[in-house]
């Protein structure tokens, strides 16, 4: 199945579009947008705070794989796992604080 299939019909997108959620911690928001740039870098088409027919909602989600992208913070592994058996797709989990290790790192490296 297609990922578009599995979007509710009242969700509007547009794929490579970085939707901020508010409701968000910053440093969520730039962990998906770090994760969001990744994917768009390696060719995938990506949908931000995409909600599938089940009324989920996903933070990134890998239209042509399909995949969802979860950002987390303190959610507990068995929130993660709730998380995998709701969405219609295969979940992958980052904890945000180390998406965003990651990138500074790589940014340290491309100063030197």
């Amino acid at each position: 199945m297609r990922g578009q299939d599995l979007l509710h019909k009242s969700f509007h997108y547009k794929t490579g579009v970085i939707k901020i959620n508010k409701a968000n911690t910053l440093k969520h928001e730039l962990a998906k947008f770090l994760l969001s740039w990744e994917a768009i870098q390696n060719g995938h088409e990506v949908v931000t705070e995409a909600i599938f027919l089940n009324g989920k909602r996903a933070d990134v989600l890998l239209l042509d794989v399909p995949e969802a992208l979860e950002v987390v913070h303190t959610e507990s592994e068995k929130s993660i796992i709730k998380k995998g058996k709701d969405y219609p797709v295969k979940v992958s989990a980052f904890r945000s604080q180390s998406v965003i290790n990651h990138y500074l790192k790589e940014l340290k490296e491309e100063t030197k």
